[in-house]
């Protein structure tokens, strides 16, 4: 397993598909929950600032497996621990 801090093209739209199929089956919601996690990451991606913004992508075997981010962590650049 590794975890980085970088996004490469793909990421988020599998993350998106991570979170539309889990919810569905633990939760039983639909599409549209899958619409609206799609719209947050878009808003992500496209405001994603590496000085203020945070991303953890985990891999096992090269497939991303459950992620998490910070967006906007306030205005103290966030630091990156090894």
């Amino acid at each position: 397993m590794r975890i980085r801090n970088n996004l490469n093209p793909g990421d988020l739209g599998y993350i998106i598909q991570l979170h539309g199929t889990l919810y569905a089956h633990e939760y039983n919601l639909d599409h549209t929950f899958e619409g609206y996690v799609a719209a947050r990451m878009g808003e992500f991606a496209q405001s994603f600032d590496a000085r203020k913004d945070f991303v953890a992508i985990a891999e096992d075997d090269e497939q991303i497996v459950p992620t998490g981010g910070v967006h906007g962590h306030g205005q103290t650049p966030v630091k990156v621990l090894p």
